[in-house]
């Protein structure tokens, strides 16, 4: 069998390992995953377009270097929001806990989280490798990549067109989890 490298298969297999992860991690901790996220994209794209302003408008060789062009950007922005999740989840003061409801109904809520968990965290990296912003005043245009994927993925056009919504449903979901909890 020869499985040829698509941006379809990288997308499945980031969303797989992340619902894996929630599994192994829990309900609780995936709900914490989800919060620190919705953080991490907020301060990403503010932090990012500052860094990215500064590095562009500043007369360093090397700020000029390390941010030259909207793909710096992106990688800036990319790696602000995984740290801020990764920090969030090993130091972050808070705390969620759901409860339990019993067998076959948490694993369920478990495998829904884990997968809203991971629809939330591909589709923010994919809005912002397609140069798209969540604050209004941090749109870097579209990236060469960001064409290359959205053209040659139907999963990432699906998404990126649906972003607004695929990012919404963690949220509503977990305020619904919460109404029915202890």
């Amino acid at each position: 069998m020869n499985v040829a490298p698509t941006w379809d298969l990288l997308i499945t297999i980031l969303s797989v390992v992340i619902v894996a992860y929630s599994v192994i991690i829990g309900t609780n901790s995936t709900v914490k995953v989800i919060l620190s996220t919705y953080v991490g994209i907020l301060c990403a794209d503010g932090l990012g377009n500052v860094l990215y302003y500064l590095g562009n408008n500043s007369g360093s060789r090397m700020t000029s270097f390390l941010f030259n062009g909207p793909d710096a950007a992106v990688l800036i922005k990319v790696i602000i929001m995984v740290t801020i999740i990764v920090a969030m989840m090993l130091k972050g003061s808070f705390s969620v806990d759901l409860g339990e409801t019993g067998g076959l109904l948490d694993i369920l809520l478990l495998l829904l989280m884990g997968v809203l968990s991971a629809g939330l965290i591909v589709t923010s990296i994919l809005v912002f490798v397609s140069g798209g912003a969540f604050l209004t005043s941090g749109a870097i245009g579209a990236t060469d990549l960001a064409v290359d994927i959205y053209n040659t993925s139907e999963l990432a056009q699906l998404m990126i067109s649906n972003a607004s919504f695929i990012i919404a449903l963690p949220g509503l979901a977990f305020m619904i989890m919460s109404w029915f909890t202890e």
